[in-house]
């Protein structure tokens, strides 16, 4: 039978549209998430925004950056991981008064034609060696693996790809199969994606072939939305809509995403847009977890193991999620004990 290594991420980030409470944010919400992980003695991932950290340096040192890199640390020593997470943008927002106001340049292509050390190159350089140099505080630390912001990885995948590698990722985390995102300032497009549950992708690209090297992927787990599964969301969130606003965590934020374009990117956006297994969305209760995770099995049944992420955002976790998370960290150890092993990068 198959068995999966289920690897337990979370994109630590505060709320990219803009913020007025940093604790609330992401602070709060991430020490009850690592409560969580140490009482249930499972390892966790964070992914962490590593370019917010950079910027937060010079705009607010005491109140958003020590905090941070202290967290991360903190995480550290109860031997969870930290991961690279690189959302751009930061590099060239703007700070006043106490407020950031985010730029448009959500994905790295758009930095593509800037001088060094704002171009890719010099961003996912420096970017590895802030995130190196401030978990090396705890113990010896190198990051390994990588996640896009906004799960991005396109366009210009051979150059981003080259120079992860150049600094030291060998697994990648960025890809949703079967998911589809459009907006005005960001596109990604995984229809496509190859059927073996983890591949290497070659570093000239593209993203759905396989190579003998490269940088491995590691998809985040999902599964498509059937009819059956969409009435079922739909019917969950029309039923229970005022429960939803008293359960939904205020992270006193709000979102970046940009404005969603033309018709036909809308429609593509709905058509493809699975279930992906993790605990932000209120609807996904744990009987669709359970399918979920049902679905890898039967998806890569001749596959002898396989390597999958569950993510989450802690900005977005409150008593509910955690309590859903709890919940489907004891059916993974009941249920699936024997055919699951939740584990991190270092551990492949």
């Amino acid at each position: 039978m198959t068995k999966i290594k289920l690897l337990f991420t979370y994109d630590y980030e505060l709320p990219l549209g803009g913020c007025s409470s940093y604790p609330r944010g992401i602070f709060e919400p991430t020490d009850a998430l690592i409560k969580l992980a140490n009482s249930k003695r499972i390892k966790i991932v964070l992914f962490a925004d590593i370019c917010s950290a950079i910027v937060f340096k010079k705009w607010d040192y005491n109140g958003y950056y020590k905090p941070f890199a202290e967290q991360l640390q903190g995480a550290l020593s109860f031997n969870h991981e930290v991961q690279l997470h690189i959302h751009p943008h930061w590099l060239n927002s703007h700070y006043k008064n106490g407020r950031y106001f985010p730029s448009d340049w959500k994905i790295l292509s758009k930095f593509r034609n800037e001088k060094y050390p704002f171009d890719i190159a010099g961003i996912i350089e420096s970017s590895a060696k802030e995130l190196n140099e401030l978990c090396s505080v705890s113990r010896n630390y190198k990051c390994i693996a990588y996640r896009g912001g906004g799960y991005n990885l396109q366009p210009d995948t051979d150059i981003i790809l080259k120079n992860l590698y150049k600094n030291g990722i060998r697994y990648d985390s960025s890809v949703i199969k079967d998911y589809y995102y459009k907006s005005d300032i960001q596109e990604e497009d995984y229809r496509k994606m190859p059927h073996k549950a983890n591949w290497t992708i070659p570093l000239d690209g593209p993203l759905n072939v396989s190579a003998s090297e490269g940088i491995i992927e590691i998809p985040v787990a999902s599964m498509p939305a059937s009819p059956i599964f969409r009435l079922k969301r739909i019917y969950n969130k029309v039923k229970n809509r005022k429960q939803y606003v008293k359960l939904k965590y205020d992270n006193c934020g709000i979102g970046h995403m940009g404005n969603k374009t033309d018709l036909s990117g809308r429609i593509n956006a709905i058509i493809y847009s699975p279930f992906v297994l993790g605990f932000d969305n209120l609807s996904q209760d744990l009987g669709i977890l359970d399918e979920i995770i049902k679905y890898q099995f039967k998806q890569y049944r001749n596959e002898e193991e396989i390597t999958l992420c569950l993510n989450s955002h802690p900005k977005s976790l409150g008593t509910y999620h955690l309590d859903q998370m709890s919940k489907f960290i004891d059916l993974i150890q009941s249920k699936y004990k024997d055919t699951i092993e939740i584990c991190g990068f270092e551990d492949l």
